[in-house]
């Protein structure tokens, strides 16, 4: 194809036809290659996230990912759990017989649709999801922690009174 050696542009004004012509072509010639390959065939261990397609909407895609090859192999425009459900049984069960892994948030709806469709599967939350919540669980305990002790150093108390206070 000459598009994937030099713009469209390019290859619009060789061929004396318009831009979003050219592009048309292009994206059906490149559309029928990636059917042509089935990107879930080999997956083993995939991986599920969500990218906000415009941030603070409320709208997001779900990213389907082959954590072996390290490659997306999907991006649907949805991640809500009856579409998801939908998607992966359109794939086949030989298909959701081989996943051995699925790492993901801990959003409810990839973690009981994987229980549901992926029998062989382990279900494994990514470590950025936890040592997010994490960092969140510490930070707050800290904030507590310095609001009891203001409240103290505010009212003056002897030492044992505020050391039991912090106790508990």
């Amino acid at each position: 194809m000459l598009c994937e050696k030099q713009p469209i542009s390019q290859v619009a004004a060789l061929l004396g036809m318009g831009y979003s012509q050219v592009a048309h072509i292009y994206q059906l010639g490149a559309e029928s290659l990636i059917s042509a390959c089935d990107p879930y065939k080999s997956v083993r261990n995939l991986g599920i996230d969500e990218i906000a397609l415009r941030k603070g909407h409320g709208d997001y895609a779900c990213v389907l990912v082959d954590l072996d090859r390290g490659c997306v192999i999907d991006m649907l425009p949805f991640r809500d759990k009856e579409r998801l459900i939908a998607h992966f049984q359109a794939k086949g069960e030989a298909f959701l017989q081989q996943i051995e892994h699925i790492s993901c948030d801990m959003w409810d709806g990839y973690i009981t649709s994987s229980k549901a469709l992926f029998p062989n599967a382990k279900i494994v939350i990514d470590r950025f999801h936890v040592a997010m919540h994490l960092n969140a669980a510490v930070d707050e305990q800290r904030k507590e922690i310095r609001k009891r002790i203001k409240m103290l150093k505010c009212l003056k108390v002897s030492s044992g009174l505020y050391s039991k206070i912090l106790r508990g």
